[in-house]
């Protein structure tokens, strides 16, 4: 009506004007979410008071105001800006003397084959991988361009991206400011003052960092030759809680045998910084890398400038002479190399008689060092010898590589020692003495994990992050987003290697209930919804938030599967040694010890915790058998779901072999295999018709020559264990399906929290007067029994969300219908929100047009490529969400005719 009366010309620029209008709140909605940088509410709230909030908060954060330099107080803009230069030129300044060579120290090398591989031309298939695993949104550099832009315009840039990767390979050299850098200042703290209290990151510009992104791809392939077991940083199959595994069972072990012995744990000072570029290029050549490999590696480094970024503004550029950037891609994996130097000091000190370790086991394994990245534990036998072993070790390697000891912030722990004797040697080292429980990679070490008080810290963390100001500014999802966040951030952590006690599990998820429904300062609010079906996932009615102890138990199930899958690990031989007598191939529940450290046992046992965990861990892993080498013919799973030693108990009394492998129990003959089983008698009675019985058996088995055994989970095709598959698993209750109605709730056109309001709407758990009065909520309901009635809701929210979403559905798509209606239900229920606790009466004349106005900015903003206008979709709903409907067909022809990188 308001449109009829206007004129040709008025009807015009009002489109435009709505064209306008919906330009700059998408810009204004994008700029906001750049400058908060926050990746886990991006769905939640959109350019609400949150995002405000973020960006002010990191923009104080980050901002200098001033700096104590040589104990004076300078804020002066120009002051503070001269001294960040001069503190960066100076730490990055290369020092002009030969550096010392260990000499004589042997390091693993690669194989030929792989050097050649590594020096290979570039290929366009290499270089796209290379930009598809870079972070689009990540803050450019110099240049101007995140990669975002390269995937968008990709089919205009590839050749001539193609032609520098093909003259780099020729002649290995970077023209000026292809490498040039910001040098941007994270506090290590609040109220950092001085510049050591601030961590330099590298925003690298984007050619060069796609360069450094192949180059180290290449690295990742080959480091694991290279790098020994010790190390457990970024390297493929090992992960970071192998090493705080394997301290736990050296402490435990200690502890058992009453030896004295110390742990001394060391921090770097400014690690990354400080490495230096000869030191590097000698540790390559020792593991047998090429000439021109070096050469590249070498240009990278030499061919960088920084310019460090004050408030946002950058510095004059300068040159640096030392040091690995954060922030380059190629850093991590050349920071492995230069930490195998100390790796080859300790190893020949071992070798030597100079150093002890600590003896694992019977068989002699000994473990004295322990490296993840730059965090480093050193331990061994308590004494003066090994001591200034340490020292002089520490040191050597500081004069060989620039990484330098902060002494007096590493720390020396004392078991089985004296008082005495623990100060003198932390006296002799010049640093601090350590308690336990302490922390190693962020993880609790020689504590006891059982007790309820050693969880503390971890409980105290994850309320703290639920922080207050973060629960007023969002809305129920914002909130919802942001729980699991920390849940992914913290708890996981621990639960990936520790059993979290019931109580604990109880006190997180209190924490976590009242922060989704009271909010602010955890206020104990009605939940209402039950957090069993809160946990439940989100096409079966659910939230889809993570049940904790499901989660806990999937993720030490891993273990299960990482102990036989045939990849050889300091951490497995540890746990061999000690409970398993050294044999490398053997089931992860026939302990061979009756002392097993509590993290272990919890471990191994929570396969016998309820029938589906039996059902995925304990029946869950075979053998997959190819020449039978590392398989137990008796005792392991390869046949069915339970061994031959429990489905033939008889025979496997009479077997000569009763640890012997399926290779051992037959012989080839012209490439056939043929079964020879041993009995030390013959058999009679029902061995008789056993032993009938397993030659049926094994003649359907057909073993591999040359073949290897592939330890396998049976819950998936390809046999690898998943933590997210596990979790499903568990997580699944019996005759909870899939529920169609939700799947639609959670429609993509709309803001998460708009859908989450509909999950509420449909389970009829809204804040709505009825409801408050069931809960034993007394409200002023006057006009309602005046005219003698109960409730003016709907009782079927359900029906009528199904009628509507149907018979709507069916015209212009589900995915529209359920946008149309969720916005509808929004709306109204604002309203109805604003009338009850505003006392605003009426409806606004104009409430049909937001309604139209947030639907227009939902979809244009979810769906690429939508090209009606608001005036259109005003006029014209039908048509253009019928167009919306035809366009999610069209786009698969349409990603068809692009480059796959977007």
């Amino acid at each position: 009506n308001e449109i009829s009366d206007l004129e040709d010309a008025e009807i015009v620029k009002r489109q435009e004007g709505f064209v306008e209008m919906w330009d700059v709140l998408r810009k204004r909605e994008i700029i906001w979410k750049q400058k908060s940088r926050s990746k886990w509410v991006h769905e939640g709230d959109a350019n609400t008071r949150f995002f405000h909030r973020v960006a002010k908060g990191r923009r104080a954060e980050n901002n200098i105001v001033g700096l104590m330099c040589d104990g004076a107080w300078i804020d002066d803009p120009v002051l503070v800006k001269n001294e960040i230069v001069r503190y960066f030129k100076r730490l990055f300044q290369g020092e002009a003397w030969n550096r010392p060579k260990p000499g004589d120290i042997r390091f693993q090398q690669l194989s030929e084959e792989k050097k050649d591989w590594l020096e290979r031309p570039f290929s366009v298939e290499e270089i796209e991988e290379g930009l598809r695993s870079c972070e689009g949104s990540k803050a450019p550099g110099p240049d101007g361009y995140n990669f975002n832009f390269l995937k968008f315009a990709w089919h205009c840039i590839k050749e001539d991206f193609i032609n520098f990767f093909t003259e780099f390979h020729c002649n290995g050299k970077l023209v000026r400011g292809l490498n040039s850098s910001f040098l941007t200042m994270i506090p290590k703290k609040l109220n950092a003052v001085e510049l050591k209290d601030y961590r330099p990151i590298s925003l690298i510009g984007c050619v060069y960092k796609l360069l450094a992104k192949v180059l180290a791809n290449r690295l990742k392939s080959v480091i694991s030759e290279i790098v020994s077991e010790m190390q457990s940083a970024f390297v493929r199959g090992r992960q970071l809680v192998d090493s705080v595994l394997v301290l736990n069972e050296v402490v435990d072990e200690i502890k058992k045998k009453k030896q004295p012995a110390f742990v001394f744990k060391a921090d770097f000072e400014k690690a990354y910084d400080c490495v230096d570029w000869s030191f590097l290029d000698w540790m390559m050549e020792s593991f047998g890398f090429g000439t021109k490999w070096r050469g590249w590696i070498k240009e990278c480094l030499s061919t960088a400038r920084i310019l460090v970024l004050v408030n946002g503004s950058p510095t004059r550029e300068f040159e640096v002479g030392k040091g690995l950037r954060q922030g380059d891609p190629l850093s991590p994996f050349l920071f492995l190399m230069v930490a195998e130097g100390l790796q080859g000091l300790v190893q020949r000190a071992v070798k030597e008689g100079m150093l002890h370790g600590i003896e694992i086991g019977k068989k002699g394994l000994s473990v004295s060092l322990l490296q993840f990245a730059d965090d480093t534990v050193i331990m061994g036998r308590a004494d003066a010898e090994n001591i200034r072993t340490v020292k002089d070790i520490l040191k050597w390697f500081e004069l060989m590589s620039g990484l330098r000891i902060n002494f007096s912030k590493s720390s020396i722990f004392g078991y089985n020692v004296s008082e005495k004797w623990l100060k003198g040697s932390a006296g002799m080292i010049q640093c601090r003495v350590g308690r336990a429980p302490f922390l190693y990679l962020g993880l609790p070490i020689d504590g006891k994990s059982g007790n309820k008080k050693y969880w503390e810290l971890v409980v105290n963390k994850f309320r703290t992050k639920l922080a207050v100001w973060k629960a007023t500014t969002l809305s129920f999802r914002g909130r919802l987003v942001l729980l699991n966040s920390v849940l992914s951030a913290l708890p996981i952590f621990y639960m990936s290697l520790y059993l979290l006690p019931n109580a604990v599990i109880e006190e997180l998820i209190r924490i976590q209930r009242r922060f989704l429904w009271g909010g602010a300062k955890l206020n104990k609010k009605i939940p209402w919804v039950k957090w069993e079906y809160v946990c439940r996932a989100k096409a079966k009615g659910g939230l889809g938030v993570p049940d904790l102890q499901n989660k806990n138990w999937a993720m030490l199930g891993k273990w299960w599967y990482r102990f036989g899958d045939g990849v050889e690990s300091l951490w497995k031989r540890v746990v061999r040694e000690k409970y398993y007598r050294g044999r490398r191939e053997v089931d992860i529940t026939t302990i061979e010890c009756l002392k097993v450290s509590k993290i272990w046992r919890d471990i191994i046992q929570i396969g016998g915790r309820s029938l589906k965990l039996r059902n995925i861990l304990a029946e869950g892993f075979k053998w997959d058998v190819g020449e039978g080498n590392r398989v137990g013919f008796w005792s392991d799973r390869w046949i069915g779901v339970k061994s031959l030693r429990d489905l033939f108990p008889r025979l496997f009394a009479l077997s000569v072999k009763k640890d012997g492998k399926v290779s051992e129990m037959g012989i080839w003959e012209e490439g056939r295999w043929w079964w020879r089983m041993e009995w030390r008698r013959g058999t009679i009675g029902r061995e008789k018709d056993e032993e009938v019985l397993l030659e049926k058996v094994l003649e359907g088995v057909k073993l591999k020559e040359g073949a290897g055994d592939v330890w396998k989970w049976i819950h998936v095709m390809d046999g690898k264990y998943g933590v997210k598959i596990a979790y499903d698993f568990l997580a699944t209750s019996e005759g909870v399906l899939e529920d169609q109605m939700c799947k639609l709730i959670w429609c993509r056109l709309v803001p998460s929290k708009v859908a989450f309001f509909g999950w509420c709407l449909c389970l009829d758990r809204l804040p709505t007067k009825d409801n408050l009065q069931k809960r034993g909520i007394v409200l002023q309901e006057g006009v309602l029994r005046w005219w003698g009635l109960e409730s003016i809701f709907p009782n079927t929210v359900r029906g009528m969300v199904e009628f509507f979403m149907g018979s709507l559905g069916r015209l212009v798509g589900k995915e529209m219908g359920s946008c149309i209606f969720l916005v509808v239900a929004w709306y109204l229920w604002y309203r109805r929100n604003v009338q009850v606790f505003r006392k605003d009466e009426g409806l606004p004349e104009n409430l049909m047009e937001r309604m139209q106005v947030k639907t227009f900015i939902w979809i244009k903003s979810k769906v690429n490529g939508c090209g009606f206008s608001f005036y259109e979709w005003q006029t014209y709903p039908m048509e253009c969400a019928m167009s919306v409907k035809n366009h999610k067909r069209l786009r698969k022809q349409f990603y068809k005719a692009c480059v796959p990188l977007r």
